[in-house]
């Protein structure tokens, strides 16, 4: 009971602040360590010097005293000389977490004690005077940080010399009675501000701690919160941008059905049967490009504004990629566009069925779109590793058509900008297909990506991972 009080007036240090503190206990202590090492050289210069020029001064006690306490410093001064060094060479290389560094500081909370208790053993032939020993307890137990109980044992180590020490020159029992107590009184209280310095000081380092964690958590979110708002910022500009392309990609074809409606209504070209269905056909071309930009937007909204349902699912690859070449046959036979599968019928992609339908439209239509007449698109699937370390499904849709130039291609998959290019039959595109593939690749954590040279066809390429690397 009585330890669980004990450890109860310890602050606790969790296992990520324990090596922190100890860095900075250490720390402190070699520094406190070369302060008091160049006090206690000074000590020993003094008391040298003031007992050497009186050596002789005094009875044959007095004397015998004073070329025992010239000894004493002597002795100690080389101590405290080895130790202000080896502060000093730490200091310097800044290994405060080294052997070294403990070494110093447990040399010293050894030593001063027993300086002073060695003072005062000496001091009984004259004096029966034990402040000294007082002295050296109070520095060490206000000048280092001990962990409680070393300081105890080393308290404990040095009332052991000075408790047995006095016995030899002080023969008065009476005295040897009231500085054996005296002594102890003097130990325990400088052992209690001992521990009472440790916990006040570990309790700083580790508020010093949390401060610093706070402050460092503190500019990391902001520096993410900035961050996002810069994002943010050029998001917003990148679809200001867009929605005025957009804006201006609506109006045109309207204008255009406009137009065509009221020269329709006008009755212009008389009762000419063929120029009403020139006519009527530039009209449902319109209407159709129209619809279909209007659609691609309708998706990409509700892309935007999360309102498309993810459900992911294992689906066959060769199957979803033969029943979209169906869709889009009528495009493909117009051109006589030989279409190649080459995708083994076990492959099997972990993605939404829609989102996956739409991806591969888009890019079967683009493919027919840009490729001439007699043309060749080649759709390839395989499963591959990737970048993580996992497996993914790489599918590849390439033609053999017009290709693209370098400043179309770089800015293929970018929002705030539109370059639109005529098909191989004139055929016009929203410039949305490309942009709702990439999102609804990432949406599935997957990647899409384009090659292409002009006159030598274009390859589009996107990678869907598998989960747990199937």
């Amino acid at each position: 009971m009585i330890a669980a009080k004990w450890k109860n007036l310890l602050p606790k240090i969790s296992g990520g602040d324990a090596k922190s503190i100890q860095e900075q206990v250490r720390k402190s202590n070699t520094r406190r360590a070369l302060y008091l090492a160049i006090g206690a050289v000074g000590c020993n210069i003094f008391f040298l010097l003031h007992f050497y020029f009186n050596v002789n001064a005094g009875t044959p006690v007095e004397i015998k005293w004073r070329k025992l306490i010239l000894l004493l410093h002597a002795v100690f001064i080389c101590l405290h000389l080895v130790l202000l060094f080896i502060a000093l060479y730490i200091k310097r290389t800044r290994n405060f977490s080294g052997k070294l560094s403990l070494l110093l500081v447990t040399t010293f909370f050894i030593t001063l004690p027993l300086w002073g208790a060695s003072a005062v053993i000496i001091d009984q032939l004259v004096t029966s005077s034990i402040i000294s020993f007082f002295l050296t307890c109070a520095v060490c137990a206000m000048g280092l940080l001990m962990q409680p109980l070393f300081s105890m044992l080393y308290y404990l180590a040095s009332y052991l010399v000075f408790y047995f020490g006095l016995a030899l020159t002080q023969s008065n029992p009476d005295l040897l009675l009231s500085n054996r107590v005296n002594g102890f009184a003097g130990i325990v209280i400088c052992c209690g501000v001992s521990v009472l310095l440790w916990r006040i000081n570990i309790i700083r380092y580790i508020q010093s701690n949390l401060i610093e964690k706070q402050k460092k958590d503190i500019q990391d979110n902001y520096e993410k919160l900035l961050q996002s708002s810069e994002e943010l910022a050029k998001a917003n500009a990148a679809k200001d941008k867009f929605f005025s392309i957009i804006a201006h990609d609506l109006r045109g074809p309207v204008s255009s059905i406009l137009s065509l409606i009221e020269f329709i209504n006008s009755k212009a070209f008389g009762d000419d049967p063929e120029k009403q269905n020139e006519l009527l056909q530039l009209l449902h071309k319109s209407i159709g490009n129209t619809a279909k930009l209007l659609e691609n937007l309708l998706v990409w909204s509700r892309s935007q504004t999360n309102r498309i349902s993810f459900s992911p699912a294992f689906l066959n690859l060769h199957k979803l990629v033969e029943t979209n070449i169906q869709v889009l046959d009528i495009v493909a036979t117009e051109k006589d566009i030989a279409v190649q599968l080459d995708i083994d019928s076990n492959i099997e992609v972990y993605a939404d069925a829609e989102m996956i339908n739409t991806i591969l439209r888009n890019l079967l239509s683009n493919a027919f779109k840009y490729t001439n007449k007699f043309g060749e698109v080649t759709v390839t699937g395989k499963i591959a590793g990737n970048k993580n370390g996992g497996k993914s499904v790489q599918v590849t849709i390439q033609d053999n058509g017009m290709g693209m130039q370098p400043a179309v291609l770089e800015s293929l998959f970018r929002i705030d900008t539109k370059i639109l290019t005529e098909g191989t039959k004139k055929e016009t595109g929203t410039g949305l297909g490309l942009i709702l593939c990439k999102e609804f690749i990432e949406k599935h954590n997957g990647s899409l990506w384009a090659t292409s040279k002009p006159g030598a066809g274009s390859r589009f390429t996107f990678e869907l991972p598998l989960p747990g690397g199937k």
